[in-house]
């Protein structure tokens, strides 16, 4: 028989024996962060600050673009200057081109200001092969005509593909070269001077083809095959010219003399006018320019001559000192 007075202890602890639990964590800031009415309100502001800024930026530069449009700052005329031989309507189509693409860019690329005038010389000069400067200015700050002054190439001889000149032909395929050596036009029949043949490379921005227009006389050693006719001029013996063999590192002069004088780069000027002077003071030559056909200068203190009578490829003979 269960009494009612017992109580079953089995199981059960005192509350003041059980384990606490830990308390849940909050992170107040985080809280805070979604919960601060000051947070979101200076989210907002900046919001409104940016897109006002967007805004005005954009409506900046539209009034921009619409004012570099305006006549008043956009380029209304070219006044083409110090041409001779071209024509100053073609520089001025070309200049054209240059500042109306045929579109509608976000500013225009004729405004007095915005425009590239070095960008304009540099394309001139490389579109023109007859040119060798020019300039692109305006005569004030707000000034709607550019003048473009023009420095035309000047023949100082000619290049010819077919030098007959020294081979008991005339030259053919004969082109224009200036002093620096570019070759920028075919030459008029008439032309006379001295003619150059071979060593052509070609100037930057020109592609490569079969006309040498555009291309340069070997660059680099024009200014010694020129000098080489200069004292050769001052010797009496009269030069024609210079062609440049097909290896780059040797040239021939061809004298009116009747015969030529080979040479190589990098060669003393003097010491070759010297040794050109010995042999032909030489016994077996004197008096005899008429039949030399050339002179090998190329090695050193050892010249080589032929005559056109001779059978022998060559003779030598040892320079004097």
């Amino acid at each position: 028989m269960r009494s009612r007075n017992i109580v079953d202890l089995r199981g059960k602890r005192p509350a003041a024996a059980r384990k606490p639990q830990a308390p849940a964590r909050v992170n107040i800031s985080s809280v805070s962060a979604r919960t601060s009415p000051l947070r979101v309100k200076r989210r907002r502001t900046r919001f409104v600050i940016l897109a006002v800024c967007t805004v005005l930026i954009g409506i900046i530069a539209f009034e921009l673009s619409y004012v570099s449009y305006l006549p008043r700052y956009t380029i209304s005329a070219l006044a083409v200057e110090g041409t001779h031989t071209l024509s100053p309507k073609l520089v001025e189509r070309y200049v054209e081109t240059q500042l109306h693409a045929g579109t509608h860019p976000f500013f225009a690329p004729n405004n007095i200001f915005l425009y590239h005038p070095a960008d304009i010389e540099r394309g001139i000069v490389r579109f023109f092969p007859r040119i060798k400067s020019v300039k692109v200015s305006r005569t004030s700050l707000l000034a709607n005509v550019i003048t473009v002054k023009i420095e035309e190439r000047k023949e100082f001889a000619r290049w010819c593909a077919s030098p007959g000149v020294w081979r008991e032909s005339p030259p053919s395929g004969c082109y224009s070269m200036d002093d620096g050596g570019s070759i920028f036009a075919e030459a008029a029949s008439s032309s006379a001077g001295l003619i150059f043949s071979g060593g052509l490379v070609a100037q930057e921005g020109f592609s490569s083809s079969t006309s040498p227009i555009g291309r340069f006389f070997s660059p680099g050693h024009l200014p010694g095959i020129l000098a080489l006719l200069d004292q050769l001029g001052r010797v009496d013996l009269t030069p024609t010219g210079a062609y440049v063999d097909d290896n780059g590192s040797d040239f021939a002069v061809p004298l009116m003399q009747g015969f030529e004088v080979k040479a190589s780069f990098g060669q003393d000027t003097n010491t070759l006018v010297h040794n050109l002077q010995l042999i032909l003071s030489a016994d077996v030559l004197q008096g005899k320019q008429g039949d030399i056909q050339y002179v090998d200068l190329r090695f050193g203190d050892r010249a080589y001559y032929k005559l056109k009578s001779s059978n022998a490829a060559s003779t030598s003979t040892v320079m004097q000192n």
